[in-house]
């Protein structure tokens, strides 16, 4: 039944954007989980002061390195690869837009969701850090609009929501944001 997943799996290779640009914006990526990595451990460092500041820091530091290491993997080209290759073997291959479609709405929600979570929970912190919730939101901004154009959910609408320039210097803007922000956590 899952054979044809692991044929994907072996076939994807090394996809990444492997071009001058996305070498640049995955290095941005790393560059920016080392300043908020760093910022972390001077917040915990800083002891009862700021005590809560250390979770989202890392939590920052985490998710800017994974973006970096998938701009060299391509793991999201794997999965609509796989889920391709799901539809066309179980043979619901005509209702495959439909289900790139909810998986979008579903992914979309779940984004938002673990989003307005993580503000309600540091609410302090974004406060203490506003251009925080401004690369958050870039951030966002740009992950749901790639998920909806690698699947294609932006042609069923007749609209064409990414240019990859576009793309790169959300990415980028948003993650020197939260480099600036770790950098003035760190001169505090």
């Amino acid at each position: 039944m899952f054979s044809h997943l692991a044929i994907v799996f072996a076939q994807h290779g090394v996809n990444g954007e492997l071009t001058p640009v996305g070498w640049t914006v995955a290095g941005v990526y790393v560059v920016g989980a080392l300043f908020c990595a760093r910022a972390g451990i001077v917040s915990h460092q800083d002891g009862d002061r700021r005590p809560n500041n250390q979770a989202p820091w890392s939590l920052l530091a985490a998710v800017l390195l994974l973006l970096g290491i998938n701009k060299k993997l391509d793991l999201q080209s794997l999965l609509i690869h796989a889920g391709r290759a799901s539809a066309r073997a179980e043979g619901w291959d005509q209702y495959r837009r439909l289900a790139q479609a909810v998986f979008v709405m579903l992914f979309t929600l779940t984004v938002f969701a673990a989003l307005a979570a993580c503000l309600r929970k540091w609410r302090r912190f974004v406060n203490e850090h506003p251009l925080i919730l401004a690369g958050i939101l870039l951030l966002v901004l740009f992950v749901v609009v790639r998920a909806s154009t690698l699947s294609h959910v932006d042609e069923r609408f007749h609209v064409r929501f990414y240019d990859e320039y576009w793309g790169w210097i959300l990415e980028s803007v948003a993650t020197v944001c939260f480099a600036w922000s770790a950098a003035q956590a760190r001169a505090r």
